[in-house]
C-alpha cells in the first residue's frame, strides 16, 4: 500500500527511525542530584523502621540541612506525631521567618475546609493523601521537598485501589517535588503494605544502630539501603543534637572491613613522623589486618574518591603519598571518641576561624619548639600533641576568636 506521496508505509517507517535522534534524547536527560547521599532529587524516597527510632528527626534534619546548603525549601506534613511536637522540639524556631512550611492534622482540616479547597474541588477525593497532593500542586509553583509523615496516615497501605492512584499522582508531581516518605515496620521489621510500594519508589532505607544520650534523645544512627535505582550510598551515619540541628554530620557508607582498613590507615598516617608512600602504607595495613595487598589498594582508592584520604605526589621520593583529609566530617565522627576533651575543644575552636592570625609556637617537650602557621597544620598534628600543647594552642585560638568578635 502507498500513501498519497507515493511512498510505502515501510519506507515511512524506515525514514522515521533514520531521522529520529532517539539516542540524543537519552543523552540530554539530566541526571538527578543525590542529596546527602540518599535523597534522589525528583524522586520518591522512603525511610522506614519501628516507632521511636528517629525517622521524623532524621527527615527534618536532612531537609533543613538541604535548605541551608542548597536553598531548596520544604513542606513537612506531619500527621503521625502530636500537634505540640514541633514546638516541644524547637522546630518552630527553625522554620519561623523562612519559606518552609510545617503542617499537622489541624492545619489540614483548615486547608480542606477553606474556600480555595472548595474552588479547586479537592474534597471530592476520598483519599486524604491525594487531596493534600492536589492542593500542594495547585498552590506551590516552585521546586520543593515534601515530607509525608507517615505514609499509612495518608493512604491505606494494604489497599491497592488506594495505593496505586496515590503513587501515580506522586510520580506525576516529581517534576516539581522531591518526596521523602516516612513508613513504619511491623513486628518482623518489615515495612507495612503492598509490594507495589517498594516496586514504585526510587530509594528505600531503614534505620539501624540508634544511639541515644542520657536524656533519651537520639544522637547518632545509621541508615542502610533497601532499594536504590540511582547511585545512592549503601549506608550513611548521621550525628546531630536534636536541639541544635545546625550541627549535623553525614557519614560515608562503609562496610565493616572498610572501616577497619580506614581506622588502621588513618592511625598509621597520623602516627608516622614521615610521609608514607602508597607501598609503605599498604604494607603497614597488611601487617595489622588479614586482607590482601590488592584489595587494600582498591579500598584506599575508594577512600580517596570519598574524600577521606588525599593522594598526593611529592616528598623526598616524589612518589604517591597519602594524607588524611582532616576536614572530613565523617573522620571527625569516626575518631571523635579517641580525642581528649581539651583536643575536642581545640577542634571546635579551629572550626570557628578562617585561618590563623599569625604563627603559634608551643614547646615540643624536648627543649625545642613547634611552630604552626596554618590551622590545617594544627589539625594534622592534633593526634600527636599532648594535652598541654593543645591547651596552649587553644588559648591562642580563643584570643583570636575574642578579637574577631570585638
Amino acid at each position: 500500500m502507498s500513501n498519497n506521496n507515493g511512498n510505502s508505509n515501510n519506507s515511512l517507517a524506515q525514514d522515521f527511525w533514520k531521522n529520529y535522534n532517539w539516542i540524543e534524547k537519552l543523552k540530554n536527560v539530566p541526571e538527578p542530584r543525590i542529596f546527602n547521599g540518599w535523597i534522589v532529587e525528583g524522586g520518591q524516597n522512603v525511610i522506614f523502621t519501628e516507632a521511636g527510632a528517629g525517622k521524623s528527626v532524621l527527615a527534618f534534619a536532612n531537609v533543613w540541612d538541604i535548605y541551608k546548603k542548597e536553598g531548596i525549601p520544604f513542606v513537612y506534613v506531619d500527621i503521625d506525631n502530636p500537634i505540640v511536637l514541633p514546638k516541644a522540639r524547637g522546630l518552630v524556631d527553625y522554620i519561623e521567618g523562612t519559606e518552609n512550611i510545617y503542617l499537622n492534622q489541624a492545619h489540614l482540616e483548615d486547608i480542606f475546609n477553606s474556600e480555595l479547597a472548595k474552588e479547586l474541588k479537592i474534597n471530592r477525593y476520598k483519599n486524604i493523601g491525594i487531596r493534600l497532593l492536589k492542593f500542594l500542586d495547585a498552590t506551590i509553583d516552585y521546586k520543593a521537598i515534601v515530607v509525608l509523615d507517615s505514609l499509612q496516615k495518608f493512604v491505606d497501605t494494604n489497599e491497592l485501589s488506594e495505593v496505586r492512584p496515590f503513587f501515580e499522582l506522586l510520580d506525576k508531581l516529581t517534576h516539581k517535588f522531591t518526596f521523602i516518605i516516612i513508613h513504619h515496620t511491623n513486628k518482623e521489621q518489615k515495612y507495612k503494605g503492598l509490594s507495589f510500594i517498594r516496586d514504585t519508589v526510587d530509594s528505600m532505607y531503614y534505620i539501624k544502630n540508634t544511639d541515644k544520650d542520657e536524656r533519651g534523645y537520639i544522637k547518632k544512627h545509621s541508615i542502610v539501603v533497601d532499594k536504590q535505582r540511582f547511585l545512592t550510598e549503601t549506608e550513611i551515619t548521621f550525628k546531630y543534637d536534636l536541639f541544635d540541628i545546625e550541627e549535623i554530620f553525614f557519614g560515608v557508607g562503609l562496610t565493616k572491613e572498610e572501616e577497619i582498613v580506614l581506622r588502621t590507615a588513618v592511625s598509621t598516617i597520623r602516627k608516622s613522623d614521615t610521609d608514607l608512600t602508597q607501598s609503605e602504607l599498604v604494607k603497614a595495613i597488611k601487617d595489622k589486618v588479614s586482607i590482601g595487598e590488592k584489595k587494600i589498594r582498591n579500598i584506599l582508592k575508594t577512600f580517596v574518591e570519598k574524600g577521606l584520604l588525599i593522594l598526593q605526589t611529592g616528598g623526598l621520593t616524589n612518589k604517591n603519598i597519602y594524607k588524611v583529609n582532616e576536614d572530613s566530617p565523617y573522620l571527625s565522627l569516626l575518631f571523635e571518641s579517641d580525642l581528649s576533651e581539651i583536643k575536642k575543644e581545640l577542634l571546635s575552636a579551629l572550626n570557628e576561624i578562617e585561618e590563623l592570625e599569625g604563627e603559634i609556637t608551643v614547646e615540643d617537650g624536648k627543649g625545642g619548639s613547634i611552630i604552626f602557621k596554618t590551622k590545617q597544620a594544627i589539625k594534622s598534628y592534633i593526634w600527636k600533641m599532648t594535652d598541654e600543647q593543645a591547651e596552649q594552642i587553644l588559648q591562642a585560638i580563643t584570643n583570636q576568636i575574642d578579637y574577631v568578635d570585638i
